[in-house]
């Protein structure tokens, strides 16, 4: 692991606004709007799960590629929630770049993030999951509330009008 961090942002009060004017907007080169892919885990080993990533980092293929870690998340179960998940700790590996021709190299980085991430996955935040591996958001779910999901969306979409991240036999139940 590096000795040291470029940004340390403990316990500090943030408002929305003040994260979209930080990260998202365009006032901040971080912000622009690239091309940008992104997996997580939700996992209570944060520790491991960033020094497993380590010698990947060596690897980025853009300077700003990034991991954010989220510790003291302190998540609760929610009854009638389809969230599964209650960890500890959130990690994401964030790839962002601007030309086209280099989406290929950038997807390939993250994607061996995955298995140095998965061993310490408890579940994956489902905003945030890259959609060609095509189990992912699956993962994001218990398998009750994947199932749950898939009847909801048959009782209530069953012409499949709304758009979603679904393939049909996942829609209608299918947890295979």
């Amino acid at each position: 692991m590096a000795t040291k961090i470029v940004v340390q942002a403990e316990y500090q009060e943030y408002s929305f606004k003040g994260l979209y004017d930080r990260y998202f907007s365009l006032k901040d080169p971080a912000g622009r709007q690239g091309r940008y892919i992104v997996d997580n885990v939700l996992t209570n080993d944060g520790s491991a799960t960033l020094h497993a990533l380590a010698s990947h980092m060596h690897k980025v293929p853009t300077k700003d590629c990034h991991i954010l870690a989220s510790y003291n998340m302190q998540l609760e179960e929610k009854q009638d929630s389809c969230f599964s998940w209650v960890a500890d700790c959130f990690v994401g590996c964030y790839a962002i770049w601007d030309d086209e021709a280099n989406d290929d190299k950038n997807y390939s980085w993250l994607s061996g993030t995955l298995p140095l991430m998965d061993p310490f996955a408890v579940g994956h935040y489902p905003n945030e999951v890259e959609p060609r591996h095509k189990d992912r958001y699956q993962k994001c779910h218990s398998p009750e509330n994947w199932q749950r999901l898939g009847e909801l969306r048959e009782k209530y979409d069953p012409d499949s009008v709304f758009h979603h991240y679904l393939t049909q036999s996942e829609a209608i139940g299918g947890l295979g």
